[in-house]
């Protein structure tokens, strides 16, 4: 069952209808300590999902987000979920729709295809993207050795048909990345400058300013990721 879903990755991928999702953009970023692909949903996260309808035959792909690069021996990453034997029709919020399905990096080697082991994507909902992630500087030195100009989205859910479309690739430093954003000490030592020369100046005109509190924001824990296996949905 699995072998079979495996190895129907690909043909599922090249047989996937050629028109682009309308009004789809996306983005491929690419440093040497991180991958960051965001792919279009066609609908907010925000909203409920459904997974594992009745209509669904078994062992059919029902979810397909992923990315393809370029070339005839590449690399494919992304999130799909198809229906196993004696599973339930199920509603809920978006991280649950992603823990119940499965997401990988897998080598694709002509017609052929294979998951590759101990790599664990990262996936979150975004507004209505889906962000998939790599975190391995060795794996990812491996995957875009070539430099790929492109990627290949492919997407197939209940609330849309199968699409594919091209997405340029963005490759940044990590010295550009750093230019780009100021470190913490750096945005501390602006603060700091800032409020002591808004002191000075209320000072000057005899009256003090009330301090302001400042806004806290928690970091966002990305969802747990699980090795891809899949069939293809007709």
């Amino acid at each position: 069952m699995h072998r079979q879903a495996a190895s129907a990755v690909l043909t599922f991928a090249l047989v996937l209808g050629a028109g682009a999702l309308a009004g789809a953009q996306g983005s491929a970023l690419v440093t040497p300590t991180l991958v960051r692909i965001e792919i279009p949903l066609g609908r907010s996260t925000s909203e409920p999902w459904r997974w594992n309808d009745a209509a669904t035959a078994t062992g059919r792909a029902e979810y397909v987000w992923s990315a393809v690069l370029d070339g005839d021996t590449t690399h494919a990453i992304g999130f799909m979920l198809f229906k196993r034997p004696g599973a339930s029709p199920a509603q809920g919020h978006f991280d649950e729709l992603l823990r119940a399905g499965q997401a990988s990096l897998w080598l694709v080697m002509g017609h052929r295809e294979r998951v590759v082991p101990r790599v664990r994507p990262t996936l979150r909902g975004e507004d209505s993207s889906l962000v998939v992630e790599l975190h391995d500087s060795a794996v990812i030195a491996t995957v875009f050795a070539r430099k790929p100009q492109y990627v290949t989205f492919r997407t197939l859910s209940p609330y849309q048909p199968s699409k594919s479309w091209k997405v340029l690739v963005q490759y940044v430093s990590e010295q550009a990345r750093a230019r780009e954003r100021p470190s913490t000490s750096e945005s501390i030592r602006r603060h700091s400058s800032a409020a002591i020369a808004t002191g000075r100046a209320s000072g000057a005109g005899g009256h003090r300013r009330p301090r302001g509190r400042t806004a806290r924001s928690s970091d966002h824990q990305p969802e747990d990721a699980l090795d891809l296996q899949v069939r293809r949905s007709n």
